[in-house]
């Protein structure tokens, strides 16, 4: 599990946190990044951020999570890369701890 401390935006005061995914594109069989964010994983992540919220006492600032999906075609050598912003926003997850 990797879960990255994107930045701290100063504007907004915003603390990002990001999970990134990086496949191999595999024309025969692959999964794509976004299907390994499990209801599982979704919440061992959400966990993860909560707890260092807590520990740092940064509960009452805004926060936001992030998905970055990272596919790597070895016949082209370009990356694609999805960048999701808020997924908790934009996906409307709630999972409960």
């Amino acid at each position: 599990m990797k879960l990255i401390l994107l930045q701290k935006i100063k504007k907004t005061k915003e603390i990002v946190f990001a999970e990134v995914k990086t496949r191999q594109l595999n024309y025969d069989y692959s999964l794509n990044p976004e299907e390994a964010l499990t209801s599982k994983k979704f919440r061992r992540l959400k966990r993860a951020f909560l707890s260092y919220l807590s520990q740092y006492n940064l509960e009452d600032n805004p926060w936001r999570f992030d998905f970055i999906a990272i596919e790597i075609d070895n016949f082209s050598e370009k990356p694609i890369i999805r960048y999701y912003k808020d997924i908790f926003l934009k996906f409307k997850i709630e999972f409960t701890l």
